[in-house]
């Protein structure tokens, strides 16, 4: 298999990385040829989703990957690829398949994450009896608890050479969806086609393609600046450059917030593990990050064109509207209407998923009497969880965080800075909730983060350490 991958030498008082990206191009041409067929016709998107959950049935392993390539799938930019008649089921359909197949597969070893996402299930259970609209906050709740829950065992019970593999999976796959929009940014009527102002790639808008890359681009910056060692230092700057490239283009600027409060918020955690003896090159790391900072605030000052296009990057394009005029019309406008909400019913929301706009009610689609799909936009998940579950849902909610912080304090500093960007994200488009949307990719890489430390414990305990 081609791959190349950073490899980690362990110094005198260093310990090495418990995980690193590895790269396979036989992958990437699979996953580029799979999604070169879904452009062909709607029932090959239709078929996708049949063999996606005959293959999810096959391992705890292959559910995960499954899980990761539908969401480039029901995310695919419409200009290349049509989707059938009834998409949900399908997807909906496919996402059970592979959650109990998880299920079914997995033994739960640690009841650290667990208990508190259970006791926030059942919190918003609770709550959702005075929902606006009852059976769907029970039924997005259920949907979230048993995704998440399956995700999470999966991932935790996957043995080393599994868990090896998905990652060399998860990565080829997001290096295929990078290799194929760049093209796209050639041909206007499809790497720009929502709003002809930013770049989406072969993803269908461009705050999706946006935040895809979030996560990566903070396990990259940490790696590359605070790790001593790093082989094919150059490819992985050039993938780092190449991915802030494309957070630009987007023009999403929630996807450099989440970057930078990820890493805002790992720094201080990974400097106090410095007595652990992690491996990081404090001094090298600190001085290139403040050059960098210091070389971009230089920019601003003297460039008028690197200010210009910082400017019209904040605006998205609108010359003219101030940055905070753009930050109001865009998310401030929304923060406002949580917090009036809030305030309307202030213990316990107005329903879990549900929207407290008059025409909600119009957007929700039934079969058969169930709701099957009732689609919410929330910018900002941490206002809108007030207004959703009002403070007892929020204090269930940050006690299910807080356990995820505990457990992210253990991780090594690119993977901490990982899922803290998978977590960050949620400051500018609400997808923590997602589980049949994009926020499904966020979790299959919690749970790869999860895995990484769970198996470092194995290790340990059997006395086998050894870099994966």
């Amino acid at each position: 298999m081609n791959t190349f991958s950073s490899t980690i030498e362990s110094q005198a008082g260093d310990r090495p990385l418990n995980f690193d990206f590895q790269l396979s191009w036989k992958m990437i041409v699979g996953f580029g040829a799979a999604f070169g067929l879904l452009t062909l016709s709607p029932y090959c998107v239709a078929a996708c989703f049949v063999l996606l959950s005959v293959y999810a049935m096959n391992g705890r392993r292959q559910a995960v990957e499954a899980m990761a390539f539908s969401v480039v799938v029901k995310y695919a930019n419409p200009a290349l690829v049509a989707f059938p008649p009834f998409f949900g089921l399908y997807a909906w359909g496919f996402l059970y398949i592979a959650s109990f197949s998880l299920l079914f597969r997995s033994k739960l070893r640690s009841n650290s994450l667990i208990l508190p996402l259970t006791l926030f299930y059942i919190t918003v259970l609770c709550i959702s009896f005075w929902s606006r609209y009852p059976a769907i906050s029970m039924l997005k709740a259920t949907s979230f608890y048993v995704v998440v829950v399956s995700v999470l065992s999966g991932s935790l019970s996957m043995n080393k050479e599994d868990f090896q593999r998905l990652s060399r999976t998860i990565f080829s796959l997001s290096i295929m969806v990078l290799l194929f929009s760049l093209p796209t940014y050639f041909l206007h009527n499809i790497g720009f086609l929502r709003n002809g102002r930013g770049f989406q790639g072969i993803l269908n808008h461009p705050q999706a393609f946006g935040i895809f890359w979030s996560p990566l681009c903070a396990w990259f910056i940490v790696r590359i600046f605070f790790i001593k060692n790093v082989a094919h230092l150059k490819k992985w700057v050039t993938l780092l450059c190449l991915l802030v490239a494309c957070m630009f283009l987007s023009k999403s600027r929630t996807s450099m917030v989440a970057t930078g409060l990820a890493l805002f918020i790992s720094f201080p955690v990974f400097l106090g593990q410095r007595s652990h003896s992690i491996g990081i090159s404090m001094k090298k790391g600190a001085v290139l990050f403040l050059l960098v900072i210091a070389i971009v605030l230089a920019l601003l000052g003297t460039s008028d064109t690197f200010s210009n296009a910082v400017s019209g990057f904040m605006t998205k394009g609108q010359t003219k509207v101030s940055v905070g005029e753009a930050f109001e019309h865009s998310r401030g406008r929304g923060v406002e209407s949580h917090l009036t909400n809030f305030m309307k019913s202030p213990w316990i929301g107005n329903g879990f998923g549900v929207d407290a706009t008059v025409d909600f009610g119009s957007r929700v689609k039934y079969l058969m009497g169930i709701p099957i799909s009732a689609s919410s936009e929330k910018g900002i998940v941490y206002t809108a969880i007030l207004e959703e579950i009002g403070v007892i849902g929020l204090v269930a909610f940050l006690i299910f965080l807080g356990a995820f912080f505990s457990k992210a304090t253990r991780l090594d500093p690119p993977l901490m800075a990982l899922l803290f960007a998978c977590l960050t994200v949620n400051v500018g488009e609400a997808v923590l909730f997602s589980v049949n949307g994009n926020g499904l990719i966020y979790w299959v890489l919690i749970g790869l983060c999860l895995a990484s430390e769970s198996l470092h414990g194995k290790q340990v305990q059997t006395g086998k350490l050894s870099p994966m």
